[in-house]
């Protein structure tokens, strides 16, 4: 299994956009309370991964630990290296630390799965774009990002 991590910045071109393309919509979706696996089931996932995917959950888990700053990270690979399972493993594990934490409510939605499109978005048991994790970003262009960026400031209240 082979697959590649870059931390990216929010730097491109929209290919639409540059070929007059318009990619708004006034579609709205409403996100579904996050679904957390049995202990079972993600003490099992967590074993089946391999060692870059297993020490890139760690990485990023103490990232969020440590919380104080962003990062954009970009997980690249061909069909079949394992990008999906680890998405899950890490959307699991993010899961699991929010609800451990003092007073945290189980509902709230801290973390989702998001991909382009419908097919993609059903692999990593997600949804079409919206927030957090994106799955074939290949297919996500700068406009998409903006308007994640945009409801993210708008949900968070900050301009950061």
């Amino acid at each position: 299994m082979n697959f590649s991590f870059y931390e990216i910045g929010n730097n491109e071109g929209d290919i639409f956009v540059e070929m007059g393309i318009n990619t708004r919509t006034e579609k709205i979706e409403h996100f579904n309370v996050p679904k957390i696996i049995p202990d079972t089931e993600y003490q099992r996932m967590m074993r089946s991964l391999n060692y870059s995917q297993r020490k890139y959950t760690l990485n990023v888990m103490n990232l969020i630990k440590n919380g104080d700053k962003q990062f954009f990270h970009c997980i690249n690979g061909g069909a079949g290296v394992g990008k999906s399972t680890l998405i899950k493993a890490v959307y699991q594990s993010i899961l699991r630390f929010y609800n451990s934490l003092p007073g945290s409510n189980p509902d709230s939605i801290r973390a989702a799965l998001c991909a382009p499109i419908g097919k993609t978005a059903a692999l990593i048991d997600g949804m079409t774009l919206q927030l957090l994790i994106i799955d074939k970003i290949s297919m996500v262009g700068f406009t998409m990002f903006q308007h994640v960026d945009a409801r993210l400031q708008q949900i968070m209240r900050t301009k950061k």
